[in-house]
């Protein structure tokens, strides 16, 4: 999860979030452990110092070796993040997704899509030295062909454009519009207020 700035984050710690009875619908993954956390790039921002105060009693926020960017390198950094820092006995996946994205984690769980990788993959991170040319684009896509680059092994590919949708009600132009959700969506991108989320909530627990 991306976070811009302080005070969009401020008092909306997922620990909470995960007693409400909404988000436990989302989950309700019997005996998997899901663990969410807020992912930063480092800033001059005057507010960091809270930042880090929060992380510090609450251990939900990760600040990664780079300067925040979108579309610059930063998803290389967190996947650098989970090989060196996950532990592969409690995880066997690691997911990155937008703040303004509903997960649907049941359909996630059933078909394994979202730029989830397993855990292994995420070794790779460590291991390959960072190269900005290798990063600079839409993050989804270079990720793609990073792991073509340099794995060896056959990796599983899914068609995601029922799956994965930007809200229609949000006005673009571009061919990446898609319909409204069905019951089997697994995110739906670029919920940017309140009531687009309560539509979410209403569409599948109401």
């Amino acid at each position: 999860m991306e976070c811009k700035s302080y005070h969009e984050k401020n008092g909306i710690r997922f620990e909470k979030l995960w007693n409400w009875s909404s988000a436990r619908i989302f989950i309700d993954l019997i005996d998997d452990k899901v663990d969410f956390k807020f992912i930063l790039g480092k800033s001059s921002d005057e507010n960091i110092s809270k930042l880090i105060a929060e992380n510090n009693t609450y251990g939900d926020i990760i600040i990664l070796d780079v300067k925040e960017n979108m579309n610059d390198g930063k998803a290389h950094y967190y996947w650098k993040w989970v090989g060196l820092n996950l532990n592969t006995t409690k995880y066997d996946y690691a997911a990155k997704t937008d703040d303004d994205s509903f997960v649907h984690f049941q359909n996630l769980a059933l078909d394994r899509q979202l730029q989830v990788l397993s855990v292994n993959y995420a070794y790779l991170f460590v291991s390959i030295p960072f190269d900005r040319k290798e990063w600079n684009g839409a993050e989804d896509y270079m990720l793609g062909l990073w792991l073509n680059k340099y794995t060896n092994s056959t990796l599983n590919r899914f068609n995601e454009n029922c799956l994965m949708l930007h809200d229609p009600r949000v006005p673009i132009t571009s061919s990446t519009w898609k319909h409204w959700a069905s019951p089997h969506t697994i995110v739906i991108h670029w919920l940017k207020d309140p009531a687009a989320w309560q539509s979410v909530i209403d569409f599948y627990f109401v």
